[in-house]
Formats: structure tokens, C-alpha cells, sequence
């Protein structure tokens, strides 16, 4: 995995961004959260049990769709 422009995310308007050892994850103004990273064991990224682990480009945390997010923390 190697940093390289994201699609996903090129005209959003970040509203919080936080990074972690191997992950990303930004929220953006209109209420979406993107996850990036690696995320071999735990669940960092936020896609649910039994869900992808890992992601070389930003995908939608379904998880959180229609949640007001206040804050990400990673780390």
C-alpha cells in the first residue's frame, strides 16, 4: 500500500480527519465517513464483523451511515 490520490474524496469538504498507524478515516461536511488503511485483526476501519479488512482506497463506513459524527480518533 503506497499514499496516491483519492477519488473517493477529491471534492469533499473534510470535516474531521484522524490517522492512525496504518489507517485514515476523514468525515466529511455532508454527514459520509471514509475509512483507509490497514487493518489486519481489530476492525479499525469501521466495516462491520466478518467485513473487508483492508482498503488501498477510501471506502464508505456503511456502518455509520446516518450517524451525526462529532470526532474520529485513531491511534
Amino acid at each position: 500500500m503506497y499514499p496516491k490520490p483519492s477519488e473517493e474524496i477529491r471534492n469533499a469538504k473534510i470535516r474531521h480527519l484522524s490517522v492512525g498507524h496504518k489507517h485514515v478515516v476523514v468525515t466529511t461536511d455532508d454527514g459520509q465517513t471514509f475509512a483507509q488503511g490497514s487493518s489486519p485483526c481489530y476492525g479499525e476501519l469501521g466495516f462491520g464483523v466478518g467485513e473487508q479488512r483492508s482498503s488501498s482506497s477510501f471506502s464508505k463506513v456503511e456502518t455509520l451511515a446516518g450517524v451525526n459524527v462529532l470526532g474520529i480518533a485513531c491511534g
